[in-house]
């Protein structure tokens, strides 16, 4: 039995990093203590993130690995392809979580029953959803009985989805936040930047602190290695504090992706 390592609910997200920026970026987190990385064929950089993972030392286990099926084979109903090409660039033999990257209402089903194949063949551990909505949920348990482990979403405290998080978490249902800081609209709101103050936090530190409190995960993208301290450090830190209230009354379902935006 292959032991493979619990996921963390704070980790490193990948988008936008390539070449040796990604490179760097990954060992100079692993440094930090991240061992959560997410990536996808979408951003093209997968041979950099598995090239960093193997030259570091760390052990393939000490290492939650996510990647995500392209739209391309996605719309096309051809997920098992999608994982010999994920697999060929990390240089892995399976990954931690395997998430289709949208969801498709003619394929949702088709696409889930192989991804069900792709868990049992041992090529992802886990299998789950990026920004399904209930009813997407909804068709593929209903058809195969089984529920995604995570489904990741676009949430902030611009745009909390309250409703899909509360479904999520009735079913046992990990949210994963992508998107954290609302591409920077969050960390520079007024009430945030308060809280931030009043704490003797950074406004990035307070969102991803209430983002906690809300029971979701958080993967923030970031190749400043200070940036990078600075998010891994509220793991030593109360998300319990009563100033992290005062972003609940943020919302204004503000999506950066509007087109997956709930119903």
């Amino acid at each position: 039995i292959v032991i493979s390592r619990k996921m963390d609910s704070i980790g490193l997200g990948t988008y936008m990093l390539k070449g040796n920026e990604c490179y760097n970026s990954i060992l100079k987190a692993l440094a930090h203590g991240y061992r959560l990385f997410d990536t996808a064929i979408l951003y093209k950089n997968q041979k950099d993130v598995g090239r960093a993972i193997k030259d570091s030392g760390i052990e393939r286990n000490q290492i939650f690995i996510t990647s995500k099926v392209h739209f391309t084979y996605i719309e096309s109903a051809t997920v098992p392809q999608a994982i010999t090409v994920i697999l060929n660039e990390l240089q892995v033999d399976y990954v931690d979580l395997l998430l289709l990257h949208k969801p498709d209402p003619t394929h949702n089903v088709v696409n889930w029953k192989d991804m069900i194949a792709i868990r049992e063949q041992g090529k992802a551990r886990h299998i789950g959803t990026s920004n399904f909505l209930k009813n997407d949920i909804c068709e593929i348990v209903e058809a195969t009985g089984v529920y995604p482990y995570v489904n990741q979403i676009e949430f902030n405290p611009l745009c909390q989805r309250t409703e899909l998080v509360a479904y999520c978490k009735n079913n046992s249902i990990i949210v994963q936040a992508f998107r954290s800081f609302g591409m920077g609209k969050c960390i520079t709101n007024d009430i945030v930047r308060s809280v931030s103050v009043k704490l003797s936090l950074t406004p990035a530190q307070v969102v991803l602190l209430w983002t906690w409190r809300k029971g979701v995960y958080v993967i923030p993208m970031s190749c400043k290695e200070e940036e990078m301290k600075e998010n891994i450090y509220i793991c030593s830190l109360d998300h319990n504090m009563p100033e992290l209230e005062e972003l609940d009354g943020l919302n204004e379902n503000y999506y950066t992706m509007p087109r997956y935006a709930d119903i």
